[in-house]
C-alpha cells in the first residue's frame, strides 16, 4: 500500500463542522434504495451537502439517514427534475447552484470548471478565504484504467492508501500542505467518510487520463 509522509505541515479546514449523518462525514449515495441515486447520485450528494454547509440557519447534523434522504429527495425534485443516466453533468450542477443562490439571496456565482493552472489556487481561496466547500470531480477517463487514490490519515503526518475512484464527485473540505514544497493533500468527503487526495496525483490524472473539463471543480465566487 502506498504511504505519504509529510514533515512539517500546515492544515486549513472549513470553519464550521461539516455535514454529519449519524456518525458519517457528509452524505453517502449508497444509503438510498433508489438505483439511480445509489449508482449515480454522487453529484446530488455533493450539491446537497454544499448548500447545507453554505446556507445559514439550516441544520448540518442529521440523527438518521432517513431524514437526510428525505431532504435529498426534496432537493432532487426542486433542482434536478431531469436526470441523466450516468449522473449530473458539471454544467447542470452550476445551473442548479445559481438557482439556489438566486432563490436564497446569496451573493455568489457558480461556474463549472477551472483551467488546470488555476485549480489549486481556486480550491485554496474557496476553503481558506470564502469558507465554501469545493465540489470536485474525478472524471470518467474513458480511454484509461487509471484511478485517483484515496488515502486515510493514520497519524498526524502519515497517509495510507485506502480506496480509489474515477467518474465521481466529492467534496473538498480542507487541505494540508508542507511549507516550502509542492506537497498538498486535499481533505475529502466521499461515501460518508473522510479521505485525502494527493494533489499531485490528481494533476497527473488530468494530464494522462482525462479532459480537464471533466476533472475539475465547481468554481464558486462572490459577486
Amino acid at each position: 500500500m502506498k504511504k505519504i509522509i509529510l514533515n512539517e505541515f500546515e492544515e486549513v479546514n472549513l470553519s464550521k463542522n461539516y455535514i454529519k449523518v449519524e456518525n458519517s462525514f457528509g452524505g453517502n449515495q449508497g444509503w438510498s434504495n433508489k438505483k439511480l441515486i445509489s449508482d449515480y447520485g454522487c453529484g446530488l450528494i455533493a450539491f446537497n451537502d454544499a448548500i447545507l454547509y453554505m446556507k445559514d440557519g439550516v441544520r448540518r447534523t442529521f440523527g438518521s439517514k432517513e431524514n437526510y434522504l428525505t431532504r435529498l429527495d426534496m432537493i432532487k425534485k426542486d433542482y434536478f427534475k431531469f436526470w441523466f443516466w450516468h449522473g449530473i453533468p458539471g454544467i447542470f450542477l452550476s445551473l442548479a447552484m445559481n438557482r439556489f443562490f438566486k432563490g436564497n439571496n446569496m451573493p455568489y456565482k457558480a461556474r463549472w470548471g477551472v483551467l488546470p493552472w488555476n485549480l489549486k489556487c481556486r480550491i485554496r481561496e474557496m476553503i481558506q478565504q470564502m469558507d465554501v466547500p469545493a465540489i470536485i470531480s474525478v472524471g470518467p477517463g474513458y480511454l484509461n484504467k487509471r484511478r485517483v487514490t484515496l488515502y486515510e490519515r493514520i497519524s498526524d503526518n502519515t497517509f495510507q492508501e485506502s480506496n480509489s475512484t474515477k467518474g465521481h464527485y466529492m467534496m473538498v473540505t480542507g487541505f494540508i500542505e508542507e511549507p516550502g514544497t509542492e506537497k498538498l493533500m486535499l481533505r475529502i468527503s466521499s461515501w460518508g467518510k473522510m479521505y485525502y487526495i494527493d494533489y499531485s496525483e490528481y494533476e497527473q490524472y488530468i494530464k494522462k487520463s482525462d479532459n480537464f473539463y471533466f476533472t475539475s471543480i465547481l468554481n464558486i465566487k462572490k459577486k
